[in-house]
């Protein structure tokens, strides 16, 4: 019968306020219960009390997860705000999440990101890591190996090998 009157989708019905859906001929309160039970079923009612809960929910999963960790995990923790799991076995979830070991941002990835004018990227990149940590200062000065000997070679007339395999010659 909806499908007559143009909906394609139960998002377009949802849309509708009710007195324009009962200005349809033979929608009456018994097609409107099946409509709101198939509209609830997909999450579609905009019910204060069902977003209040949600929104609890969402703020009892958030108290338990690093920031990094709702990033990495955001699609999964959507699913588990708006579900009707009990609380108990939410926490039970997302104690796997909450146990990762986040990677560390990788200081190259985020200084390609921003040489590359891209600081949404950058952005979402440093939310799903730990921060990451500066290389050490080291105080070898140019051209002399860890050792103190300059790079020009040893004895047998080989060049130093960086740790990377690059001669330096």
């Amino acid at each position: 019968m909806l499908a007559r009157h143009g909906f394609a989708t139960l998002e377009e019905i949802a849309a509708v306020p009710d007195l324009g859906l009962l200005d349809i001929r033979h929608f009456g309160p018994k097609t409107r219960l099946v409509v709101d039970a198939a509209l609830a079923a997909y999450r579609l009612v905009d019910d204060p009390a069902i977003r209040a809960a949600h929104d609890r929910r969402r703020h009892h999963i958030n108290s338990r997860l690093s920031a990094a960790h709702r990033a990495r995990n955001a699609a999964l923790l959507d699913l588990l705000a708006s579900c009707d799991l009990e609380i108990g076995a939410v926490d039970t979830i997302i104690e796997s999440p909450a146990g990762e070991v986040v990677p560390p941002a990788d200081p190259r990835v985020l200084q390609l990101l921003a040489a590359a004018g891209q600081p949404e990227l950058a952005a979402v990149y440093a939310r799903t890591h730990t921060p990451a940590t500066p290389p050490p200062a080291t105080d070898i000065p140019h051209g002399s190996s860890h050792d103190g000997h300059t790079s020009s070679g040893d004895a047998d007339g080989a060049a130093d090998v960086d740790v990377y395999g690059s001669s330096d010659r």
